[in-house]
């Protein structure tokens, strides 16, 4: 079993210091791809919002969560979405969407009518 810092919670960084109100009194999330000291590539989901402070007024607390293992699992769910697993070969949803991107319009098939 993985220790719970690796599977979700990267880092945990909070910021006491006060800023001044405008773009840090709402909630913003951000992504951000980081390289370890080992050069392994993680990629986290950075969470930031408002903390009240009653000495200073509004702070701000920033939460990031390693997401890493979901992007991978998304790419792979991707590429099986667009290709066979057997051949590797684009299969013909991906021939489609392409078509339909590069001419502007909808494809027409008997095919959709049964879905």
């Amino acid at each position: 079993m993985k220790p719970l810092s690796s599977v979700v919670i990267l880092w945990i960084f909070c910021i006491w210091n006060s800023f001044p109100t405008g773009s840090f009194d709402t909630h913003t999330q951000e992504e951000q791809a980081l390289i370890t000291p080992d050069q392994k590539s993680h990629t986290v989901v950075w969470y930031h919002a408002p903390f009240a402070n009653n000495d200073t007024g509004i702070s701000r607390i920033s939460i990031g969560l390693d997401i890493t293992e979901r992007k991978a699992a998304e790419a792979r769910l991707v590429w099986l979405a667009e290709r066979d697993p057997l051949t590797e070969l684009y299969n013909r949803r991906y021939f489609q969407d392409a078509l339909q991107k590069l001419f502007g319009c909808r494809i027409k098939a008997p095919f959709y009518h049964w879905i």
